[in-house]
């Protein structure tokens, strides 16, 4: 397993660390899985170079969840099988949510889907090149240009995005539906040309807004 560490708003590329080797690399239609993870308002990339993977607090798990304190030691595991992947809750105390519903039973990923643990945001994806770590040139020159004109609400919900806030979490804050709270997110990534929650939460940190 790799892990790519995106840690400040200079860097263009992350700093690879290599965690523990594998032999080989789990795949998806030839590219390589990949996961995404937000955690107190940092991005990291996780390659995925096993069939199974720990989630948690704890430090004996594939990904910890340093400094989570709304995570559990042991809190989620994931599997693939036949190049399938799942996820299923350890019995853990605030639970897993998958695409914002919490989960009872092991529930099967797709590229895209987002896993909520604890405070922590993380997403399967498959193409490196699409990755938070990698779309930092694109936004930091962006921002560095003043092109981002952010209301006291758009910093807020960049707020709650840097900590993983669900949809239904966003509503309950911002006084809203999850309908509406769902489009606020997707008309705050159309405006800044970050398109999915993950570079929104990398342009918080970038923006020093968490």
């Amino acid at each position: 397993m790799q892990e790519f560490v995106s840690t400040s708003s200079d860097a263009r590329l992350s700093e690879e660390r290599r965690i523990a080797p594998r032999a080989e690399h789990a795949t998806h239609g030839g590219s390589m899985e990949l996961l995404e993870v937000v955690t107190d308002g940092q991005v990291r990339t996780i390659s995925l170079t096993d069939a199974q993977v720990t989630i948690g607090r704890g430090l004996e798990n594939d990904v910890v969840l340093t400094g989570d304190a709304r995570a559990s030691r042991s809190h989620a595991l994931m599997t693939s099988i036949d190049g399938v992947w799942k996820v299923v809750d350890r019995g853990s105390t605030n639970g897993t949510y998958v695409n914002s519903v919490r989960i009872a039973n092991p529930v099967e990923l797709n590229p895209g889907d987002r896993i909520n643990i604890g405070s922590s945001a993380i997403v399967l994806t498959t193409d490196r090149t699409g990755t938070a770590a990698h779309r930092l040139g694109d936004l930091d020159a962006q921002i560095n240009a003043g092109n981002f004109r952010l209301s006291v609400a758009d910093r807020q919900l960049l707020s709650l995005l840097a900590n993983g806030a669900t949809d239904r979490e966003i509503a309950s804050v911002m006084h809203m539906t999850v309908a509406e709270a769902a489009a606020a997110v997707e008309e705050l990534a159309s405006r800044t040309s970050a398109p999915r929650r993950i570079d929104l939460a990398r342009l918080a940190t970038s923006l020093g807004v968490g």
